[in-house]
């Protein structure tokens, strides 16, 4: 059996790499019992690290010590359990960073983030997170993911995927987390959007803004420097919040003062990484035929 080890929670502002139990079609903690024949065992080829990641390893929503943390999963499937049917051994896929059943009230309405089945705790799994259930998080070797046939994203011709797989990676969370917002926000072509914070998703939803969702004007603002750089290099109209609009006004301040004149903007705020899990799998695979088109053409 293979070596497994993974990226460790052992208390706040202590991470270790660590052996860890190689998986199997079970989950046995404290959270939940249950058997998954439904599940395929995933070997980690490329893992990201999430704003929440680091909420956790920084006290603010500590897991239970010992969580295996991690959840933005790329992976090549070195096995899969007897009830799995669309995929098999030396698939390359995407794993979204929640666990839903597919077959829930929830899943069926697209709430795949609040799927009903995963946790007993709350409504939602989730892997490597606080009260998620339990699942084990990617930042690991390998990783068992349930309900295979709906949770796994394929990634095409493996050869052509792993030229590009660092770009790839970002379906597992960050892009579509991104792509959602402005997919609620009913951002159209021409439309000056406006989004407060030059984070990794803020930067992401700026691209899409540009790139996918065709919008005439795109404002950033944020308080640091270096961020604003990045959203200027990309081409958007950015705004410190350290200007005195922004510490008199906040927001409608700074973009009165921007645009000098009212304005329609439709707009959207990150929220904390803890409460932005309203992505929809339905959305990832949207996405995955724009971004796998683009990166493999």
């Amino acid at each position: 059996m293979p070596r497994n080890r993974g990226v460790v929670f052992r208390g706040t502002n202590n991470i270790v790499v660590e052996e860890i139990p190689y998986p199997n079609f079970e989950l046995n903690v404290p959270e939940q019992r249950r058997k998954c024949p439904h599940g395929a065992i995933v070997k980690m080829i490329a893992t990201n690290i999430c704003g929440s990641d680091l909420h956790m390893v920084r006290g603010r929503i500590p897991p239970k010590v010992g969580t295996v943390l991690g959840h933005e999963m790329t992976g090549e499937i070195v096995e899969v359990g007897p009830d799995v049917e669309n995929f098999k051994p030396g698939d390359l896929v995407s794993v979204p960073f929640n666990v839903a059943c597919g077959r829930c009230r929830n899943c069926f309405q697209g709430l795949t983030s609040a799927c009903l089945n995963t946790n007993p705790l709350a409504a939602g799994g989730f892997y490597g997170y606080y009260l998620g259930g339990g699942w084990q998080g990617g930042q690991a070797e390998f990783q068992m993911v349930p309900y295979a046939d709906f949770n796994l994203l394929p990634l095409g011709n493996k050869s052509q995927a792993m030229s590009h797989i660092l770009d790839l990676s970002f379906l597992s969370d960050i892009l579509p987390t991104a792509f959602d917002a402005l997919y609620r926000a009913s951002i159209q072509v021409g439309d000056t959007v406006y989004i407060a914070g030059a984070g990794p998703v803020g930067l992401t939803a700026a691209a899409c803004a540009l790139q996918i969702c065709g919008a005439g004007q795109v404002i950033v603002s944020d308080y640091e420097a270096d961020r604003l750089k990045l959203a200027a290099v990309m081409g958007c109209e950015t705004v410190d919040m350290n200007s005195v609009a922004g510490k008199t006004h906040g927001i409608r301040g700074v973009i009165r003062s921007f645009l000098a004149e009212e304005s329609s903007i439709r707009s959207w705020r990150p929220p904390r990484e803890e409460r932005s899990m309203s992505t929809l799998l339905s959305t990832r695979r949207a996405l995955s035929a724009v971004a796998t088109t683009a990166f493999l053409a």
